[in-house]
């Protein structure tokens, strides 16, 4: 009627004085601004997901439609989680500037304060502010619910960094100055945003397309494959007894160990025969290698009656209540872990193993290797010179991970602590440099930028050790076993040939544009530049003689840590 029409032309132009518009009579959406975001196409586009969330919470608790004084608020709440959203951002990436300023290796700006300590540094941001035990509040809250645990204020310590400290300065400074209002919103929206797929289909629908929005890429998961994903996630040593079988104790367990065993023979002679560090440095390198830990597949107590039931002991799960069950089994890990604080061996398996990855853990000296990875197109490819081209890259990559940029920084006990003399560490970051240099040069004309050298520093350093350790594993392999049967139709490739050839099928993939663009971002190289640059390792290798110096497959430089 003329009363409704009136009513939302007034609403119409109350949302264009706010630079607004609305797409139907229920959903508002913010447009982009320029002005207040660098990049106004995630900052509109998050803007319009925070209001459009809003709105449906609204409209489904009300059962009705949006009144002018609810979109006024809905508004107000959009711009100031996004303009709170920006400032925590900003702050944190000031205190990354400012931290990365003293040029000093991130691992040697680590800092173990006691909670009081803490709290001195925030509390000299807030002066004159009548100051409160923040911290000691905070970390007495997260452990509540865990009576086994007795907290020791004074000698507990925190583990941080200058720039986290930094950050946490400015962040304590920022909640001083901000109304209650503002907080109490943007925790509230945190714990929306990341709870919102979980929920109904409407609201993965928001959400998806807000990700279309700002990575432009089509698509999302079924319903099957999320509730799939969901449930091996967070229960996947559950899901994982499926898969987890005697048989494979049995037989591919020991071969994996085996392959194992001769990369970090492999390793160890690397570092005996290198030439840049001294005796000393060298022994306590073998020591943390010997004393590396390896979980391969699945942890045998699962196929042992009554330890699954055991291991999920306290997790209550209906089938109408999926928010709470999931709820619930986040509650009961985070209580795990913190029920562990004093033990000696805190650290247990990375990952489940339906995990199709591998990880090394830096603070338990170990490396865990998911069954789900130990398998075709990974391992299982009949000849050893493919699986260690293969699966046995993989393992050789884990195990140099303890001695890259960041994992050199632990000890055989996962301690943080110089255990390396100055004269190897110095030889030791001028080639790590050379890595970065020589990464940096790589060029993306399809997103118009380069390869962050620094960024990918770790992997690119257990890439380049694990390909060479696998290799010379597998000369080990052959003085052990004798040579391997050639392969039916690739008669004329030698077994070298066949080993770079399985480990350039791992790295081969296509990638979309704005993919690439985000592979950036990782800490991994793209694909294709893990084979280009990696495979020049053999040229002195028989057969591979052919491939001229300085081009692609063979750059002039050549840089070497392991």
């Amino acid at each position: 009627n003329n009363d409704n029409l009136k009513k939302a032309q007034r609403i119409r132009r109350r949302l264009e004085l706010f630079g607004i518009h609305s797409i139907n009579d229920e959903t508002v959406i913010l447009e982009e601004d320029e002005d207040e975001d660098e990049d106004s196409l995630v900052g509109g586009a998050y803007g319009r997901y925070v209001s459009e969330v809003i709105s449906a919470i609204i409209l489904d608790y009300k059962n009705t439609t949006l009144e002018e004084e609810s979109v006024a608020n809905i508004l107000s709440a959009g711009k100031m989680i996004f303009n709170t959203t920006r400032v925590l951002y900003r702050l944190n990436q000031a205190a990354e500037n400012a931290s990365k300023e003293k040029d000093t290796d991130p691992m040697n700006d680590i800092m173990n304060l006691s909670v009081m300590e803490l709290q001195n540094s925030t509390d000299s941001y807030i002066y004159p502010h009548e100051g409160m035990p923040l911290w000691e509040k905070y970390i007495s809250l997260l452990f509540v619910d865990v009576p086994e645990v007795n907290l020791d204020l004074e000698k507990d310590k925190l583990l941080t960094s200058s720039g986290d400290l930094l950050y946490l300065q400015t962040l304590v400074e920022f909640v001083a100055n901000s109304s209650l209002a503002r907080i109490e919103l943007y925790i509230w929206w945190a714990v929306v945003e990341e709870l919102i797929i979980h929920t109904t289909t409407e609201m993965r629908s928001l959400h998806n397309q807000y990700a279309k929005s700002v990575t432009s890429l089509e698509g999302s998961l079924s319903r099957s494959l999320y509730c799939a994903n969901g449930v091996n996630q967070l229960m996947g040593m559950a899901v994982s007894y499926a898969i987890a079988d005697r048989e494979f104790l049995k037989r591919t367990k020991p071969n994996v160990e085996l392959m194992l065993q001769l990369i970090r023979m492999a390793f160890n002679n690397l570092v005996v025969t290198t030439t840049w560090m001294d005796a000393e440095t060298k022994a306590v390198t073998l020591e943390k290698s010997a004393a590396m830990k390896s979980l391969i597949g699945f942890p045998e107590w699962i196929l042992e009656k009554g330890t699954l039931l055991n291991f999920y002991k306290g997790v209550n799960v209906t089938n109408s209540t999926h928010l709470d069950n999931m709820l619930n089994v986040l509650h009961r890990n985070m209580l795990e872990k913190l029920m562990n604080f004093r033990h000696e061996n805190k650290f247990g398996w990375a990952t489940s193993p339906t995990n199709v990855n591998a990880f090394h853990t830096f603070q338990a000296n170990a490396i865990t290797i998911p069954l789900a990875i130990l398998q075709y197109p990974f391992y299982h490819l009949g000849l050893e010179a493919l699986n260690y081209g293969a699966i046995g890259t993989i393992l050789g990559h884990e195990l140099t991970h303890g001695f890259d940029d960041s994992g050199r920084h632990f000890d055989k006990n996962g301690n943080i602590r110089q255990w390396w003399s100055n004269r190897t560490i110095d030889e030791y970051e001028n080639r790590t440099s050379c890595f970065v240099k020589f990464y940096s040069q790589y060029y993306l004309p399809e997103v118009s930028d380069y390869i962050n050298g620094e960024l990918t520093l770790g992997e690119n350093i257990a890439d380049n050790g694990g390909l060479r350790e696998a290799f010379n594993a597998y000369k080990l392999y052959t003085e052990r076993n004798g040579r391997e049967d050639l392969l039916p139709g690739f008669e004329n490739y030698t077994h070298d040939q066949l080993f770079f050839m399985s480990y350039g099928n791992l790295w081969c993939e296509s990638m979309t544009t704005v993919a690439t663009k985000w592979a950036l971002e990782d800490s991994h190289c793209p694909g294709k530049f893990a084979f280009m640059v990696f495979y020049p390792i053999p040229q002195n290798l028989p057969g591979h003689s052919t491939v001229k110096k300085g081009s692609g497959m063979y750059p002039a430089e050549r840089c070497r840590v392991w």
